[in-house]
Parts: structure tokens; C-alpha cells; sequence
């Protein structure tokens, strides 16, 4: 990295400065204006510092000071932030490896591949598995903005010619250079706007910035939809949010969020406010999941909050109800992440709230999604804090969904609330230490799998399938036998046909975790040593990908098999 995120951020204040014909002093006293004990020397030494370069990483919050001061934009910030992050030169490496097949059938370059894999590694994406799903895509993208690039166009020579010099500037690796052509193109040019609005979203894919691609999204709706700007802005955003959610890819989601801030901005009335802040804490809510990190929860909450009280009036009840209870969801997610039970009972609190709200008759349907998200939470309880008693009320909740939500009527709902109930069964006998509720879970999630096929809902397929797995390896080692074991491992490994290296490597190797129990569990059943020797190969495979991803937690937990494996191997107890 040539240089500090501070020095980089001091020339952009100089010359901001310098455009306003200010002295160091002046500028100073305006952005510690409310810092105690100032003395007009000592500011102009800090700004002095700044400028030359001697403060490396500046508080955030003399950064924002700063900003408000000299009107630097988010998105000149972030231009900085980005040129001066440094890459993680293991997963730059591990992202062109996992996809060295797809570069070469696409006929990337390989200084773009390896750009690319710089950007991926150090933008906002939060987890390996995403900053996979989320390189993958943007070498599509790139290959893509190729193909347009050769092919014939109606939006004339200049148009077309901007086009091809993105695609030789990105073929280079030059993605800075290739943004601003476009920029610049756009700027020149009134004909074929629409086309380099387009080229632009892909372009901010290619370069991992979602605020800018959210900006060219935003004005291409503009252009082709100008007396429909909302509804279309509306689709647009749900469109990302799904895609984010549904392939974990976090720029989509990241994209999500900026477009629902849009719609706020755009809003004409409470109902539509409410809207555009339920919808932005959704996908911060997604993305939270999806990452393992707080921070999107926190932001999340507030803006529930927010379109609760937007959703006030009667005509609005069902709204509300929605938002209390996805409050109620953020709530608990994040109980479950920092290890806080009194989050967890604000979410029993929202959930009850919401269910306050409307009647049965009113909204079943929400009634039952209400109560299917109570019944998670109650068991969360029971999990933390070991209660069969919140769990037996978890149960009840999940059968009141279940009233509302039939097969018939609503099959993913009813598989969803089967899959649940299998959960909670397990959890209580764990409680309990009663085995004898394992063979309904497994009823439960056969009747999960019912619905949730293979083809038609792949990860939710899997996540079943996964679970029920797990109680066929509790029954045999409850019952010390043989065969419910097998049909353990041999579910498991139907699981890796979704959950596969190339798509999905922390599932992969979490279910290389469970195949390692079920090779222990059949150890202690035969006491056969090749059930050890198969175990240390699936924890080896395992501690592979979790090493890569930098998922300590986990290198925690394949460390431990290791060392059980050992003492079994070695003839100790």
C-alpha cells in the first residue's frame, strides 16, 4: 500500500482547503469548534499534521468533522477508503484459485482476474462464502460488459467507442481508469445516457461499490421510467434484496439498502416512509444473517422501530404488525450473536406486540408468520438458558402457525413450520435427556423434505436434510446401533450435492464436521479404526476451508475432533 488512508485523506483536505482559499487556522476552529480547551495554534498544528501526511488513521470522528466542513462527498470518501485498503493477499489467492475454470471459459485477463480478487478481498463483503459468491459475479459481470462492448449498437459511434475503451481498460486491470471513462462519457454525452447508466452499475459491480451502482440505478429509472420513478425504484429494490438473500451475494444486498433509502427520500406519505424503512431493514436484517456481525442489526432495529411508528393509524395494523414482529426477529438475532437474553425476551416482547395488533381473523396469514417467529425465539431461550419449558412454548407457538398455515394452503410456510417443530424436538430432548422425542423430529423433517425438494428448493432441501441427518446420527448412538448411523453418513453426503466445495465451502465443510461425528459415532459403536482414520480425513477437509475463510471459531472446533481423534487412535479414554 503506498500510502495511509490518512495521508491519502490530508491531500483531498488540502486541496478541498485550498479551493476555499482557507487557512489552516480557520479551517481548524470550524471542525474543533466544540472540542474543549481549544487554542487556535493547536488546531492549525493538528490540520498541519493532517496535511503532510503524519496522521495515518484519524478518528472517525474527526473524519466525519472534516466531511461536514468541506462538503466531502460519501462517495469521495470511499474512493479513498478503497485506495488505500489493503488486500488479504490468502483469499485474493483463494478467490482466483476456487474460479481459475470460470476466468479461463469466460477468456478474462488475468491482470482483471487478479484486480478483481484484490477488490473482492478487501470491499464490504463479510464472510468467504460471500466474497466467493460475490467474485464469481463480477467476473460474469466483466465478461458480460465484454460481449456488449463487441456487439452491434443503436446508440451511436461515440457510445460505442466508450463501451470498448472500458473493455480494454478493464482487460488491463485499470478499473479506476475504465470508471472514469464512463463518467466522463456520461457527462459528455446526452444520446445513449441510458446505455452508459447500465454500463456504469455493472462497472461499480466490477469495482465492489454498491453506493455507486445504486447512484446509476437510481438515474437510469430516471431516464426510462420517469413518470413511474417510484414503482419502478420499488421493483428494483426488491429485485436486489432477493437476489442478495437468495445467492448470498452481499453487493446485491449492500445495493438493496442504498435503493431503499432512495425510496424514503421519495416517499410522499407515512404509509410509503414506512415502507422504505421496512424494506432497508430487511436487507440490513439479511445481511446480518448472512455475515455473522452485529453492526447491521443495530441499524436494523432503529429502522423497524421507525416504520412501527410510520404504521400508527388503524388502516395500517397489518404494517405494523409486520414491522413489530421483523424488530422482533433483529432482536433476537442479535441475543443469539452477543450471548444477550434480555434481547431475547425485547424480542418475545415485539413479537407479543405485533400479535396485539391484529386479530387471526383480520390477518392470518401474518398471524402465523408472527407466531412461527415467536416460536424461534422461545426456543432460543431454552436453548441459552437450558429451559425445557420455553422450548414446550416455542412448540405451541410453532402449532399455532400450523393451524393457519397447511399444507394445502401454504406448503413452503407449512415445511418451513415441520422443520421448525423437528428443531425444537431435538433441542428438548438434549433438554430433557430423552431420546424417545428423536423419532418425531425425524417425522418432522421428513415431512419438511415433502415439500422442500431437492429441485425445486434446493438450500432449503439441504438445510433438512442436513437436520435430519443429525438426528439419524443422534438415534444410533442412543440406540448403539448400526444402521440408523449409516443412514447418517449417507444423508450427509447427499447434503454436499448442494452444499458442494465449489459453491458453498463453509456448508461443505461444516457438513465434512458432521460426517467426522458420524465416523466417531460408528467408532463407538464397531470400534473399528478406519471409522477414525475416515473422521480425521473429514476434519482434515474441513480445517482446509476454514482456515482459508479465517473462521477461527470453527478451526476451534475441527482443532478439538483432532485431538479426540487422537486419543481414540492412541487407545485413551
Amino acid at each position: 500500500m503506498s500510502q495511509s488512508f490518512g495521508a491519502a485523506f490530508g491531500l483531498l483536505v488540502k486541496r478541498k482547503r485550498g479551493e476555499r482559499g482557507w487557512k489552516q487556522g480557520a479551517l481548524g476552529a470550524l471542525v474543533f469548534a466544540d472540542r474543549a480547551n481549544n487554542s487556535p495554534e493547536q488546531t492549525k498544528q493538528d490540520v498541519s499534521k493532517l496535511e503532510r501526511g503524519l496522521i495515518a488513521n484519524p478518528h472517525e470522528r474527526v473524519v466525519q468533522a472534516y466531511c461536514g466542513v468541506l462538503d466531502i462527498t460519501p462517495t469521495e470518501l470511499e474512493d479513498i477508503r478503497q485506495s488505500t485498503a489493503e488486500p488479504n493477499p490468502e483469499i485474493v489467492q483463494a478467490l482466483i484459485q476456487r474460479n481459475a475454470t470460470l476466468s479461463q471459459q469466460l477468456h478474462l485477463s488475468e491482470k482483471l482476474v487478479v484486480e478483481l480478487a484484490r477488490r473482492y478481498a478487501t470491499g464490504p463483503v463479510e464472510t468467504f462464502d460471500m466474497a466467493l459468491a460475490s467474485f464469481e459475479a463480477a467476473l460474469r459481470t466483466a465478461a458480460d460488459l465484454r460481449a456488449r462492448a463487441a456487439l452491434p449498437s443503436n446508440t451511436g459511434d461515440a457510445v460505442q467507442a466508450v463501451l470498448a475503451e472500458v473493455a480494454r481498460l478493464n482487460d488491463l486491470g485499470k478499473l479506476e481508469a475504465a470508471d472514469q471513462a464512463i463518467d466522463e462519457a456520461i457527462a459528455a454525452q446526452n444520446a445513449g445516457l441510458a446505455a452508459l447508466r447500465d454500463q456504469g452499475a455493472a462497472q461499480a459491480r466490477l469495482r465492489n461499490r454498491p453506493d455507486r451502482a445504486a447512484g446509476h440505478l437510481i438515474e437510469r429509472l430516471r431516464i426510462g421510467a420517469p413518470q413511474d420513478f417510484v414503482k419502478s425504484l420499488q421493483d428494483a429494490q426488491f429485485e436486489y434484496y432477493k437476489r442478495g438473500r437468495s445467492q448470498g451475494v452481499s453487493f446485491d444486498l449492500h445495493v438493496s439498502i442504498h435503493l431503499a433509502q432512495a425510496k424514503f427520500q421519495a416517499a410522499s406519505n407515512a404509509e410509503s416512509r414506512g415502507d422504505a424503512l421496512n424494506d432497508r431493514a430487511l436487507a440490513l436484517q439479511c445481511l446480518a444473517d448472512r455475515t455473522g456481525q452485529a453492526a447491521p442489526l443495530f441499524e436494523a432495529i432503529e429502522y423497524f422501530k421507525t416504520a412501527a411508528s410510520e404504521w400508527k393509524e388503524d388502516q395500517y395494523a397489518e404494517k405494523r404488525a409486520i414491522s413489530l414482529t421483523n424488530l422482533g426477529t433483529s432482536l433476537a438475532s442479535l441475543g443469539k450473536q452477543l450471548g444477550l437474553k434480555e434481547k431475547l425476551y425485547e424480542a418475545v416482547e415485539a413479537h407479543e406486540s405485533a400479535l396485539a395488533s391484529i386479530t387471526l381473523a383480520q390477518a392470518p396469514a401474518t398471524w402465523a408468520g408472527i407466531q412461527n417467529n415467536l416460536g424461534s425465539v422461545l426456543q432460543e431461550i431454552g436453548e441459552l438458558s437450558a429451559s425445557p419449558w420455553a422450548v414446550d412454548c416455542a412448540t405451541r407457538a410453532y402449532h399455532e402457525a400450523e393451524k393457519v398455515w397447511t399444507r394445502s394452503a401454504f406448503p413452503s410456510e407449512w415445511a418451513m413450520v415441520q422443520h421448525n417443530l423437528g428443531n425444537a424436538l431435538v433441542t428438548f430432548a438434549r433438554l430433557t435427556r430423552d431420546a424417545q422425542h428423536l423419532p418425531n423430529a425425524l417425522s418432522r423433517f421428513e415431512a419438511a423434505l415433502m415439500i422442500r425438494t431437492k429441485d425445486a428448493e434446493p438450500m432449503n432441501w439441504a438445510e433438512s436434510r442436513n437436520a435430519l441427518a443429525n438426528v439419524l446420527q443422534q438415534l444410533g448412538v442412543a440406540t448403539n446401533t448400526k444402521p440408523w448411523i449409516s443412514q447418517a453418513v449417507q444423508a450427509h453426503s447427499e447434503v454436499l450435492d448442494v452444499w458442494n466445495l465449489e459453491h458453498a465451502p463453509i456448508n461443505w465443510a461444516m457438513t465434512q464436521v458432521n460426517l467426522a461425528n458420524d465416523q466417531l459415532a460408528l467408532f463407538g459403536v464397531s470400534q473399528e479404526k478406519a471409522s477414525l482414520s475416515d473422521a480425521r480425513s473429514h476434519v482434515l477437509a474441513a480445517r482446509d476451508v476454514f482456515q482459508q475463510a479465517k473462521a477461527d471459531i470453527y478451526l476451534q472446533q475441527t482443532n478439538s475432533l483432532l485431538t479426540a481423534i487422537d486419543r481414540l487412535s492412541s487407545g485413551r479414554s
